[in-house]
C-alpha cells in the first residue's frame, strides 16, 4: 500500500482510519470546523470581487434586468454543490481535482486534472493579487498606478502570502475568517446604506429592475441573446466553493462538514449577492452605464449627493481595508489549494 508522507503526524481519529483506506497516513492537524470550512468556500467565491468586476458587463449586455440571471445561476450551482458534496463524502482527500478524477476515471486523467487545476490556481493567484494592488491598495494610499510599481508590489504580496501559509495554517485560517466576516458585514452594510440614501434622496428607480437599458427588448430572451449572456454575472462569481475539499485532511469530520460548507457558501453568497444587486439596480443611473466601474460610480454619486458621513466611511472600507483582507484571504486559500493539488498530482497516481 502506498502511504503519502507530507508533514509531521497527529493523533488518530475515526476519519484518519478512513484516510488509511485510501492508502494515506493522516499527517495534517485537523483544525478546521464548520465556520472555517464555510469560510474557505465563501472566500473563494468572493461576491464582492465578482460583482464589482462583472456588473459593467451585465449592464452593457442586458441592462439592469440582467440581475435576475443571478438566481438562475445560484439554483444551478446549488445542484453542482450537492454533487461535489457527495464526492467529498466518498473521497475525503486533499487535492480534490486529482483525487476525484483519479477514482472516477483513472490516474492518468486525474494527473491532467490535477495539473490543470494547479495551473489555474497559480494564474488566478497572481491576477487577483495584481488586481488588489491596482484597484484597492494603490488608490488607498494615493499612489499613481504604473505597470512596474504594480508588478513589484504584487511580488511583495505574494511573498507575504507564501510566508503566512508556511508559518501556520491556524494563522491563515484566522485571516480568512476575518476576511469572510468583514465581507459579509461590509457588503450588507453598504447594501442597506445605499438603499436608504437612494430612497431618501429619490435617486432610485424600481423600474430599473425590469429595464434593459440601451439593449433592445426585441430578442432579449433568444438563444445566446442578452439575457443568456448576462448569466456570466453569476457564473463568473459563484465558483470555487469546492475549494473546501482541498483541506479535507485538515477538517474535523469532513464527510459531514465539507458538503454543508459548500452548499451554505453558495446559498449565503446567492442571498447576500442578490440583495446587493437589487439595490445596485435600483440606484443605477446614466453615469453608471457610461462607466467602466459602475459599482464605484453608483456609490460615489450617491455618497456625494447625499453628503453622508456613514456612506463615505462604508465606501472607503469596501474599497480599502476589506478589499485588502478579503482578497488576501481568498488568495491565501488559492495558494493553499494549489499546494494541495500540486502535491497530489505530483505523485502521479492515486493510492487506491
Amino acid at each position: 500500500m502506498y502511504v503519502d508522507q507530507v508533514t509531521a503526524g497527529t493523533g488518530s481519529v475515526p476519519e484518519d482510519e478512513t484516510l488509511e483506506n485510501f492508502g494515506y497516513r493522516q499527517q495534517f492537524v485537523r483544525s478546521l470546523r464548520h465556520f472555517e470550512s464555510f469560510a474557505v468556500a465563501f472566500s473563494f467565491i468572493s461576491i464582492t470581487t465578482g460583482i464589482f468586476t462583472t456588473y459593467a458587463f451585465a449592464l452593457t449586455t442586458g441592462g439592469t434586468r440582467a440581475i435576475w440571471t443571478w438566481l438562475i445561476v445560484v439554483a444551478g450551482q446549488s445542484l453542482v454543490a450537492l454533487v461535489y458534496g457527495a464526492l467529498s463524502v466518498r473521497v475525503p482527500l486533499s487535492g480534490y481535482s486529482y483525487q476525484w478524477a483519479s477514482r472516477l476515471a483513472n490516474t492518468h486523467i486525474g494527473w491532467w486534472f490535477g495539473w490543470m487545476s494547479f495551473a489555474f490556481l497559480t494564474i488566478v493567484t497572481v491576477s487577483v493579487d495584481y488586481g488588489l494592488i491596482q484597484v484597492a491598495f494603490q488608490p488607498l494610499i494615493g499612489q499613481t498606478y504604473t505597470p512596474t510599481s504594480a508588478a513589484l508590489e504584487t511580488l511583495v504580496v505574494l511573498a507575504l502570502q507564501a510566508a503566512l501559509i508556511i508559518a501556520s495554517t491556524r494563522i491563515t485560517t484566522r485571516v480568512n475568517n476575518a476576511a469572510v466576516a468583514t465581507e459579509i458585514v461590509g457588503i450588507a452594510g453598504l447594501t442597506i446604506l445605499l438603499l436608504i440614501v437612494a430612497a431618501v434622496r429619490s435617486m432610485g428607480h424600481w423600474s430599473n429592475l425590469t429595464s434593459t437599458g440601451a439593449v433592445p427588448a426585441l430578442g432579449y430572451y433568444k438563444w445566446l441573446g442578452p439575457f443568456m449572456l448576462a448569466t456570466l454575472l453569476g457564473a463568473y462569481t459563484i465558483v470555487g466553493f469546492e475549494s473546501a475539499s482541498n483541506l479535507a485532511e485538515e477538517t474535523h469530520e469532513p464527510h459531514k462538514v465539507i458538503p454543508k460548507a459548500m452548499i451554505r457558501a453558495v446559498l449565503v453568497s446567492g442571498v447576500v449577492g442578490f440583495a446587493f444587486l437589487v439595490v445596485l439596480a435600483y440606484a443605477t443611473n446614466k453615469a453608471a452605464y457610461a462607466s467602466s466601474a459602475p459599482v464605484a460610480t453608483i456609490v460615489h454619486d450617491h455618497e456625494g449627493n447625499a453628503n453622508g458621513l456613514w456612506l463615505t466611511r462604508v465606501s472607503w472600507c469596501r474599497r480599502g481595508v476589506p478589499g485588502w483582507v478579503v482578497v488576501r484571504g481568498g488568495v491565501v486559500e488559492r495558494l493553499v489549494a494549489g499546494r494541495r493539488v500540486g502535491c497530489a498530482a505530483g505523485s502521479g497516481r492515486a493510492s487506491r
